[in-house]
């Protein structure tokens, strides 16, 4: 496969040093034109990655589309849809919440450079404008060693990126992937105050490593969001006008798994939650490739 081929639809975690996520929303006027949009910006993509990284390459340049369940339904609706793609359920617990919230199409951008973000962001609005908004944009960074903002590398124990792909059992849709996408406000001041002993009792990792600790005195946010299933998980630190959290791509072969790790954590009270709120939570699901180009020319 080619290095530019490569380049999309990526799940491994990167080492890129800017990163952008943005959730669109359809805007829902007309469906053909907006069908056509689509197909067009998907057939457009390879060619977009190729440009970039030809001309500079040395930005790594890597994109990332899903698709949420309606406009799966909306956009291709002669296609068949990935059999358990559905819509994220809003979580209550105890004390805390997970909110569910809207979400058309994801874009995940990702390079060294932030000029070719920028830029490969500018290419896909130009396509996207005309049937779409801009629900939610996130620039984030890469944080000391690919730690998250609470100081913690929680993708040290992720399984192969093959393990959270769905298999030909699966045709058409094999090779692709379903992500809960979960932004995070953190409490940092608070979170500061506490002990590095205290902190990775409540995160359930050694600081150091990003190893899971021996079973603690209370339960752990690590222990409680796991999952007798594989999970991959990416975390995009962000900070801007003194907000600071963290963007968490979650992927599996099913998204009733990823519904289930969400309710483990907030309806058993989650350590972590005291320190760091979630703010939304959508499904997408992100095809491989080869079913893009198939999208693409509207097959």
């Amino acid at each position: 496969m080619k290095q530019h081929e490569m380049a999309i639809q990526p799940l491994t975690p990167a080492t890129n040093t800017a990163v952008l996520v943005t959730t669109l929303l359809l805007k829902q006027i007309d469906q053909v034109q907006e069908a056509a949009a689509i197909r067009h910006f998907v057939a457009q993509l390879p060619l977009l990655v190729k440009s970039l990284r030809l001309r500079y390459p040395a930005s790594q340049l890597q994109i990332t589309v899903g698709f949420g369940a309606a406009a799966w339904r909306r956009l291709f609706p002669q296609a068949p849809q990935p059999p358990a793609l559905t819509t994220f359920q809003a979580v209550k617990g105890p004390h805390y919440t997970a909110p569910a919230t809207a979400g058309d199409l994801l874009l995940h951008l990702r390079s060294s450079s932030p000029a070719v973000v920028y830029a490969a962001q500018m290419q896909c609005q130009a396509l996207l404008t005309a049937v779409t908004t801009s629900l939610e944009e996130t620039t984030g960074f890469r944080y000391f060693n690919g730690r998250t903002l609470l100081g913690f590398l929680p993708e040290v124990t992720n399984p192969p990126a093959a393990k959270v792909l769905l298999t030909h059992k699966a045709a058409p849709f094999q090779g692709g992937s379903y992500v809960l996408l979960q932004k995070y406000i953190h409490k940092m001041a608070a979170w500061q105050q506490l002990s590095a002993q205290k902190q990775a009792a409540i995160y359930g990792l050694d600081q150091q490593t990003g190893l899971p600790l021996p079973k603690a005195d209370l339960p752990a946010h690590w222990s409680l969001t796991q999952s007798q299933h594989p999970i991959l998980r990416l975390h995009v630190p962000y900070a801007a006008q003194g907000v600071s959290g963290t963007l968490q791509l979650r992927y599996a072969r099913n998204p009733n798994w990823l519904q289930q790790v969400s309710a483990q954590a907030v309806q058993q009270d989650d350590p972590l939650l005291a320190y760091t709120v979630p703010i939304s939570g959508s499904f997408f699901f992100v095809p491989a490739p080869q079913l893009l180009t198939k999208l693409g020319r509207g097959h």
